[in-house]
């Protein structure tokens, strides 16, 4: 029976190694292929202690962009720095759209990365896709994150 990781596509690159109770293997993980960077993160910014390359978007902004549709949206958001952690602040939301249609939306109610992968329908093999960021607490810095895969 195929581990996990082999399920997710991981091919192993040596034997299993045993050490007592212990079994280690060496697998090469396998990413598909990056179609577009839909948000050309070209920023490091620290979510949860956690840094990544991402966009700061103010709350209540829209971001457009386009890019190879692919077959997979992948879409990573969270809330930058200290402010994270204050209690009782209302969730942010990430609503996206292609072409003017409705994919699905991303909430982050909390601090960490927050995640959204969505398969995209068929159609033209280049798209628009449009981010509205939005939340009743605008005072806090956010980080979107948005690409696609074949």
């Amino acid at each position: 029976m195929p581990t996990p990781l082999a399920r997710r596509g991981a091919t192993p690159t040596s034997d299993e190694l045993r050490f007592g109770a212990l079994a280690l293997r060496a697998f090469d993980l396998h990413a598909p292929p990056i179609a577009a960077d839909l948000t050309r993160a070209g920023e490091w910014h620290e979510v949860d202690y956690v840094a990544r390359r991402c966009v700061r978007v103010p709350i209540g902004a829209r971001i457009s962009a386009r890019g190879a549709a692919g077959a997979m949206l992948h879409v990573r958001a969270g809330i930058i720095g200290e402010r994270a952690y204050d209690a009782g602040r209302p969730g942010i939301a990430v609503q996206i759209f292609s072409g003017g249609a409705p994919l699905g939306t991303l909430t982050v109610p909390r601090a960490g990365w927050h995640k959204l992968d969505i398969a995209v329908p068929a159609g033209p093999e280049v798209r628009d896709f449009l981010f509205a960021v939005s939340s009743a607490d605008t005072g806090r810095p956010f980080c979107l994150q948005a690409w696609t895969t074949r």
